[in-house]
């Protein structure tokens, strides 16, 4: 799969992107791109790959797919 298995993995912005930072990918830090600034422990998508480069968008907060979410219990008949 390599790099190119990574499109669409969703990561964390380790150092705010305004374009360039570094995002947490799969345990690993990368150097990562966008077109709009991101804060900080925010969620991304990869768009692209270049070389040792991520290409990222945000993702919104509530819920993004592809990114395992904590287990909710709901009261059922409440």
């Amino acid at each position: 799969t390599g790099a190119a298995g990574m499109v669409g993995e969703i990561g964390r912005v380790h150092r705010a992107l305004s374009p360039d930072g570094k995002v947490l990918v799969q345990g690993e830090l990368w150097d990562a791109t966008s077109s709009q600034p991101v804060p900080a422990g925010a969620a991304v998508r990869i768009k692209s790959v270049d070389g040792l480069k991520l290409e990222v968008e945000p993702v919104a907060p509530d819920a993004p797919p592809g990114e395992p979410q904590p287990h909710q219990p709901t009261a059922k008949g409440a």
